[in-house]
């Protein structure tokens, strides 16, 4: 796979997903999080962020703003891909300890659940694109390849007929033949390939310094 055929795939990770920004919201403040969602429909993801942040100031326990804010991180000029990841577990959290409602007006309560792991799937991927686009791929590529694998099983569980699962399942294949075309088979990978990835476990909210702006 060439150079241009990743940066094709890295984009065509954003656009499938175009349509979760600005479905509606939870309540609370609702002047930014509608705003924030006007710029996530705008992939304005920047100017989303602190936006969102100052919604989870008075609504730290909004699983839909978490999700928001996981891909704002995600698509944002800053790539911070680890706080993506731990936003979306965030809201995964607290779905589930509310008992599976979606907080988003247009998604129903599985298909929030989905976009969850869906999004999360995402993040090890464009890790894995940031690998690859490397002269020399570094440690943990393995580690980024199986965590995907591994997410989108989750979101098999959750709907295995999902067209977004099927659509990531094919990135996937077509990362780790990249993979294994430089590298060669997995089993013959060096031990440093196979180290855990460094993504920070969620932290949930316990003050208003979390969220600080």
């Amino acid at each position: 796979m060439t150079s241009s055929s990743l940066r094709g795939l890295q984009a065509a990770l954003v656009f499938g997903v175009a349509a979760l920004a600005g479905c509606g919201g939870a309540g609370g403040d609702v002047d930014y999080l509608a705003e924030a969602e006007a710029l996530l429909l705008d992939a304005r993801w920047d100017e989303a962020i602190p936006l969102l942040r100052e919604h989870l100031l008075r609504n730290p326990q909004d699983p839909g703003a978490h999700f928001y804010l996981g891909r704002a991180y995600m698509f944002g000029s800053s790539g911070l891909l680890g706080h993506a990841l731990g936003e979306f577990q965030t809201a995964l959290y607290y779905f589930h300890r509310d008992g599976g409602e979606s907080p988003i007006e247009r998604f129903s309560d599985t298909y929030f659940e989905l976009a969850c792991h869906v999004e999360s799937a995402k993040v090890y991927l464009q890790i894995a694109l940031v690998f690859l686009e490397m002269p020399e791929p570094p440690s943990q590529l393995l580690h980024a390849l199986a965590e995907c694998h591994r997410v989108l099983e989750r979101a098999r569980e959750v709907d295995p007929e999902a067209p977004e699962v099927q659509e990531l399942e094919l990135h996937l294949t077509t990362l780790r033949e990249e993979a294994e075309a430089r590298l060669g088979p997995p089993e013959d990978w060096p031990e440093e390939h196979r180290a855990p990835l460094p993504v920070p476990e969620p932290e949930l909210p316990r003050d208003r310094d979390r969220f600080s702006i």
